[in-house]
């Protein structure tokens, strides 16, 4: 059982990269002007999503749990904040990006993005509530990244709606 949260809890977050890429590049040969929405979308996140993480670390102060329970932890790591998630911002903000575009790809890298949070409190490398901050995070920022930039194609009159699927 060891194994399986060592694996989820380092490696799993890799699938929703290599999908995220994939995705975009597919995107990119298909319809290059809604890649360019998808591209924005992708950049204004990932930026607001680092910064607001990085701020929100430093006032909310949350010791990873192999500090404060004095358990090893399965996978060797810093002792330093655990407050956001650092896997789970990566991965919901994948998903929430991807979900603009493919809601059934969106759902999928959804539960990666559970998965890879609840393997890392398995782990004893961070707490549930570092998990569900980070989920907040990536899917509120990448929400109103979405809505702003809807708005301006709208009052633009750009099409750059993405296509829902």
């Amino acid at each position: 059982m060891d194994f399986i949260i060592i694996f989820a809890a380092k490696y799993l977050f890799l699938i929703s990269i290599v999908v995220y890429l994939v995705f975009s590049f597919v995107l990119w040969l298909n319809n290059i002007h809604t890649f360019k929405y998808f591209f924005i979308l992708s950049l204004l996140s990932f930026l607001l999503i680092t910064i607001v993480g990085k701020i929100l670390s430093f006032v909310i102060v949350d010791p990873r749990p192999f500090v404060v329970e004095n358990i090893p932890p399965l996978i060797d790591h810093a002792v330093d904040n655990g407050f956001p998630s650092a896997y789970t911002l990566i991965t919901t903000a994948i998903a929430s990006i991807i979900f603009a575009y493919n809601k059934p790809l969106g759902i999928i890298l959804f539960v990666i993005a559970l998965l890879v949070g609840i393997a890392r409190v398995f782990a004893y490398i961070i707490h549930p509530v570092d998990i569900f901050g980070a989920a907040l995070i990536g899917v509120i920022i990448t929400t109103f990244v979405f809505l702003i930039l809807t708005l301006h194609s709208m009052y633009n009159d750009e099409p750059l709606k993405p296509r829902m699927r």
